[in-house]
């Protein structure tokens, strides 16, 4: 089973959240384990039974990682995904 990963907990991060909730069928080869935010309180007013698990800066990819993109400006988005990728 994939683990799935938002990076960004803002807006388009918990937007993010509801479309896979929405769009995938996750539950069958996915399992939602939380958001990466370098900001851990980023979901603290907000009602999410799984919330920030960790920072962006400190992840560190594991096989059967699965991140999905919640960033939504450009610069930023580039800035935080170029070295993730790189990093394979």
């Amino acid at each position: 089973m994939k683990r799935i990963y938002i990076l960004g907990a803002g807006g388009f991060g918990r937007e993010v959240f509801q479309w896979m909730q929405e769009t995938l069928d996750f539950e069958k080869e996915y399992q939602f384990k939380g958001f990466l935010d370098d900001d851990l309180q980023a979901l603290d007013s907000f009602d999410f039974e799984i919330g920030v698990v960790g920072s962006i800066a400190n992840y560190t990819h594991q096989e059967g990682d699965v991140l999905l993109c919640g960033l939504g400006n450009p610069l930023v988005k580039q800035k935080v995904c170029q070295p993730l990728l790189e990093a394979g």
